[in-house]
């Protein structure tokens, strides 16, 4: 009866000692990377987890600590169990930097970590696309005549070309995927300069031939 008695209040200490036992203090995030627009999960993609602080006169310095990818569904998780200082006042200046061939890194989202608990967050990369432009000249009015392209150099000026004879040239432009473009240009011929427009689709990761003959 003794052994049983004291059996028993074994058993009841193990058991209050456990429902006492402290829960580690964390902090989490987790989510998808996705394809801009589209929403797409993007699969390998690359996440370095930076640890950021503040220095001497006010500058600003982040490192790496750990990288992770994106499974094949495009899903990632990230776990840090906060020690030492860190289980008192919360995690610091955690951030999540992600990049993938031909992707670039939407850079107005936040993708901190939360100083405490978990955080759910889809990350977003914007697609890169191209543009082929095929100019040709095929209706040459005399050599006066001039040609000139803008929306496509990111500048004011756009490119100019004065004498068209037989003008016939390629041009490949980088630009955002899955999103549309407004190609201008401008045509001069006897002294009469017409303006056009045209919207041209790029989708993601691909080649989009556009010919502007004239």
């Amino acid at each position: 009866m003794k052994k049983l008695i004291f059996f028993s209040l074994t058993l009841l200490i193990i058991s209050f000692l456990g429902s006492c036992r402290k829960e580690p203090e964390f902090s989490s995030v987790e989510g998808y990377v996705r394809e801009y627009k589209s929403k797409k999960p993007i699969p390998n993609a690359k996440i370095r987890i930076q640890k950021c602080a503040g220095e001497f006169l006010g500058s600003f310095s982040c490192s790496d600590i750990d990288t992770i990818y994106s499974d094949a569904n495009g899903y990632y998780k990230y776990y840090k169990e906060l020690i030492g200082d860190e289980a008192y006042g919360g995690a610091g200046s955690y951030f999540l930097v992600v990049s993938k061939e031909k992707y670039s890194t939407h850079q107005v989202e936040d993708y901190g970590m939360p100083t405490r608990g978990a955080r759910i967050k889809d990350m977003i990369l914007l697609p890169k696309s191209w543009l082929k432009l095929h100019v040709k000249a095929v209706n040459q009015y005399d050599s006066d005549d001039s040609f000139e392209i803008s929306s496509l150099t990111g500048s004011s000026t756009g490119e100019w070309f004065g004498n068209i004879i037989n003008l016939d040239f390629v041009k490949h432009y980088e630009r955002q995927g899955n999103d549309s473009l407004t190609v201008e240009w401008y045509i001069n011929k006897d002294n009469i300069e017409t303006k056009y427009q045209k919207k041209v689709y790029l989708p993601a990761l691909d080649t989009t031939e556009f010919e502007l003959f004239f």
